[in-house]
């Protein structure tokens, strides 16, 4: 698998049991890319899992946590906890976030719909030190997206309500890192892009 571009976008990290966004200092310069076309309609991303176990992704808000690259450009698709800019914009402590999996059982897929827009780092108006997001659309060009997951997942419990949703489950002493990698043009017209877990061990 090639190596991933580096990411533009330090203060957001995001793993398989724990996903926040820090607030730091100021770094200054932020930019918000070109728009040269309009915003894309929703996708619908299909991974499926043609393997004989099962595979587990992050799960924290009924949407699975991907990370999609622009040429060498990560662009953040999820806000977490920072607030968005424009009034009342002030910096305030990360909690603890749930810890929360999705079962893609052997031989399904899982389907969501995802509107294409992705989050721009700034400060808060009179801050130095306090981060804030603004929302901005994902126009048409080529991407890659990569969405992690394991195997042989341990503890946890099945959230009630919510097939195959398991809070704090973790990795087994045997499990196998997987991903799902697609790299693909969309553009105005679009409907879906595919990608297919692939596991290590």
């Amino acid at each position: 698998m090639p190596p991933r571009p580096k990411s533009t976008s330090a203060c957001f990290a995001v793993g398989l049991t724990a996903l926040l966004v820090a607030c730091g200092s100021n770094e200054g310069g932020f930019t918000k890319p070109g728009v040269t076309a309009d915003q894309l309609a929703p996708l619908s991303l299909e991974f499926p899992n043609a393997l004989t176990e099962d595979v587990f992704v992050p799960w924290p808000d009924n949407q699975p946590v991907f990370t999609l690259y622009k040429g060498e450009v990560e662009l953040v698709t999820r806000r977490g906890c920072v607030p968005f800019c424009g009034d009342g914009c002030s910096c305030s402590p990360c909690t603890t976030p749930v810890s929360r999996v999705r079962r893609v059982p052997a031989g399904e897929s899982l389907t969501v719909t995802w509107d294409p827009v992705h989050f721009v780092q700034n400060t808060c108006s009179g801050s130095t030190d306090c981060r804030c997001v603004e929302l901005w659309p994902i126009t048409a060009g080529r991407y890659r997206l990569i969405l992690d997951g394991f195997t042989q997942a341990e503890g946890g419990q099945e959230v009630a309500g919510l097939p195959n949703v398991f809070l704090g489950a973790y990795p087994g002493t045997e499990a196998k890192t997987c991903s799902a990698v697609a790299e693909f043009d969309i553009a105005n017209g679009s409907t879906s892009v595919s990608a297919k877990f692939i596991c290590t061990d």
